[in-house]
């Protein structure tokens, strides 16, 4: 097994500085891309929208001279970030590459693909399910016949922007679950334990998250969660096994 390259702390430095220099640069130019999409940009944004079956009921509002313009630079950064993403954690994989064993650099190129597919799948969950029926709720809420919902756009994508976050940092489970066992943190016996108790925090959860009393729109964010789960349990054995084979 080759051992890593012995580099200077001031070659790595310099190394670093190129990455951040690629990272930032990539980062401003993927930003001006997106800013000057702003029609599919915004078409994607608002389409959950759509798919609450409330667009047309009352139109969406800024209140702000600013906010307009201010979420169109929003919302072409955090697009710019998400399409960066998987770019950066390619740089970070070549400047750790270096200090890696060749079987260290396998699991850490896994982690960092299976981070990014499992936080795109969160994503797709707030987008296409969660979020919709969120809103739906939402809207609808009255405190009083007199108080009509106009919703300003700043507000909508604030609390689309929550969610997604949110359930994509959810979606992460796996991989926390993978880190804790291979330090020997958790294991398979701990998670069966208390897997009851569990499901019930994964389900109360979802059911703050998505504050419906539709049975079906619970399930439906619970259930993705409550997969992930098994499979954090599936690969909390598996690391298990394999950190006793190798000890």
């Amino acid at each position: 097994m080759a051992e890593p390259t012995n580099v200077s702390f001031w070659d790595h430095l310099d190394e670093l500085r190129k990455v951040l220099f690629k990272a930032l640069a990539a980062l401003g130019i993927v930003s001006i891309a997106a800013f000057c999409f702003k029609d599919a940009l915004f078409d994607f944004l608002l389409r959950p929208r759509q798919m609450a079956d409330t667009a047309e009921a009352l139109p969406m509002i800024s209140t702000q001279l600013t906010s307009q313009f201010s979420a169109h630079l929003k919302a072409a950064f955090s697009a710019a970030l998400l399409i960066c993403l998987p770019y950066w954690l390619y740089l970070a994989f070549g400047f750790l590459k270096p200090a890696l064993y060749p079987n260290e650099k396998k699991a850490v190129g896994r982690v960092f693909a299976a981070s990014y597919l499992l936080f795109l799948a969160g994503l797709a969950v707030a987008y296409f399910i969660l979020f919709p029926f969120a809103y739906r709720f939402l809207f609808a809420y009255r405190v009083s016949e007199s108080v009509l919902p106009f919703i300003t756009l700043d507000s909508y994508l604030g609390t689309f922007t929550t969610l997604s976050l949110l359930m994509g940092l959810l979606f992460e489970l796996p991989i926390l679950v993978w880190l804790l066992a291979y330090l020997g943190i958790v294991n398979r016996q701990l998670l069966r334990k208390y897997r009851r108790h569990a499901y019930v925090a994964i389900i109360t959860l979802a059911a703050i998250v998505t504050p419906t009393t539709d049975v079906f729109t619970l399930t439906l964010t619970s259930l993705p969660i409550l997969l992930l789960y098994e499979l954090s349990v599936f690969i909390a054995g598996r690391t298990e096994q394999r950190r006793q084979a190798e000890a």
